[in-house]
């Protein structure tokens, strides 16, 4: 390609991520503005926050599970001066464009043509059930793209066994491993169809080394996360105490994960006609297997383990494999014609999965999407987080509560439970913070750290302060001295 066309083809790339970023951006911002966010996203939003504003010490950081998304919603913190009110959908919508970047790149290597790649990349962009994903916040994208990464390695080992494909599953392994719970179903499921698209000769050779070669990546970042956490706590399994997203807030029922599973199934026509009518091209047939039955797998062992999300989240795992096959059916140019009505249909299936679940979180995210204000996930976090929005000073257990603090925008201000003034007050028993926040101890998780440092402050107070929130679970207290003028 002659030096011109060159630049012009990266320029038309350039344009496609921005176009992309833009697009995912006004839509996040569009469904902010109604008020929808994930419980998951603000809590997620909140830790991210006190964890840039030092407020988490790092030893917390650092040996927390999942790493991945609280690393990355970390960086976006640390941006918000810069980003302002866009700085929570930032990251969200930059890891969905620069999926929708691998998609157009694999597509043009399939041979497509550019009109037909920008159709099956707009068709795919648009899908509802990646929009729902996207505005699930930074897991599900995290996902998004490990399942792609998967589902296209799957398909190419068996067809090419380019050692590209071996690091691209690899790889895939390693992030959906630090995504989430959910991300570590996905690769309990997709170990036994590892051997599908293994070369035959080398699987005879020695099935633990052709095993070994894949799962080398995420057995070493396993054993560098739990090293991590034995340097800073003493205890390997220190980020098992909690984990972040387990258990997860409503398990998915039988007949949810039905519709996930009808939702995966739908969203893989391409991959199915390949299991039945492939029969001449062994390497695609058995790729296409394994390709599909991961994704099945996933639906029935997280439903199992008690991981799995709502359907929409769920069969939204059938993006990436929508896109991985589309790429790789279109790199046999007889098969180019049927990439398309394929794709035309998993957008309609699609939005018929979206419109038939009915989980709280996208009957929410439906009506946002139309333009209807929507309640808050959490109605008290979001009361607290606006009791405390304008006030500094703050004693605060804010990391039982973050989306409390992701609801009140910052952590500036907040005197944490590491910090050197919550711990003396703690000691002393004496309060000189301009504002308390208290947790009952009857709530569901019982006091917070300053309620345990102070018993009685939750149902009575502290003399020298009046009550400004009341609510189920917290308690609000300031200062008289504040709120006189």
């Amino acid at each position: 390609m002659s030096g011109p066309l060159q630049s012009a083809a990266r320029g038309g790339v350039l344009a496609l991520f921005l176009v992309a970023l833009a697009g995912f951006m006004a839509l996040l911002l569009w469904l902010g503005a109604q008020g929808f966010r994930s419980t998951e996203a603000l809590d997620l939003w909140g830790r991210a926050l006190l964890a840039a504003g030092g407020q988490t010490p790092l030893r917390e950081v650092v040996t927390a599970y999942p790493p991945a998304p609280i690393l990355v919603m970390a960086g976006a913190a640390g941006l918000a001066p810069m980003l302002g009110a866009a700085a929570p959908w930032f990251p969200v919508a930059l890891l969905a464009a620069t999926l929708v970047l691998a998609w157009h790149a694999t597509l043009r290597d399939a041979g497509l043509g550019r009109g037909a790649r920008l159709l099956a990349v707009l068709l795919l962009a648009l899908n509802p059930l990646f929009l729902r994903a996207l505005a699930g916040g930074v897991e599900p994208m995290l996902l998004a793209w490990g399942v792609w990464m998967l589902a296209y390695g799957m398909f190419n080992m068996r067809l090419k066994s380019r050692v590209n494909d071996i690091i691209l599953v690899a790889a895939a392994l390693v992030l959906l491993g630090a995504s989430g719970p959910f991300g570590l179903v996905i690769v309990l499921a997709a170990l036994p169809f590892l051997a599908l698209i293994v070369l035959p000769d080398l699987l005879v050779q020695s099935v633990s080394g052709s095993y070994l070669v894949i799962l080398f990546p995420l057995l070493f970042s396993g054993l560098g996360f739990l090293f991590v956490n034995w340097i800073f706590t003493g205890d390997p399994l220190h980020f098992l105490v909690a984990p972040q997203g387990w258990p997860p807030a409503a398990p998915a029922g039988l007949r949810q994960a039905g519709l996930a599973l009808v939702g995966v199934v739908l969203m893989s026509p391409l991959s199915i006609w390949a299991v039945l009518r492939a029969r001449r091209l062994a390497g695609l047939q058995s790729g296409a297997v394994a390709a599909l039955g991961m994704p099945v797998a996933v639906i029935g062992l997280g439903w199992a383990t008690g991981t799995l999300p709502g359907p929409a989240l769920a069969a939204s795992l059938g993006c990436g494999l929508a896109a991985a096959s589309a790429a790789v059916v279109a790199s046999f140019r007889r098969l180019q014609p049927v990439v398309m009505p394929a794709l035309l249909f998993t957008l309609v299936a699609g939005a018929a999965i979206v419109f038939a679940d009915r989980s709280a979180a996208t009957l929410r995210w439906r009506a946002a999407a139309q333009g209807h204000k929507v309640a808050a996930p959490a109605p008290e976090m979001a009361a607290l987080g606006r009791a405390l929005r304008g006030k500094h000073d703050i004693l605060f257990s804010a990391a039982d509560a973050p989306a409390a603090v992701a609801e009140r925008g910052s952590a500036a201000g907040i005197v944490g439970q590491h910090a050197e003034a919550f711990q003396l007050a703690a000691q002393t028993h004496r309060l000189t913070a301009r504002v308390l926040v208290v947790r009952s101890a009857q709530s569901v998780r019982g006091a917070d750290g300053l309620g345990r440092a102070f018993p009685r402050l939750f149902t009575a107070g502290a003399p020298g302060y009046r009550l400004i929130y009341d609510g189920p679970d917290w308690r609000v207290y300031q200062s008289d001295l504040e709120a006189r003028p």
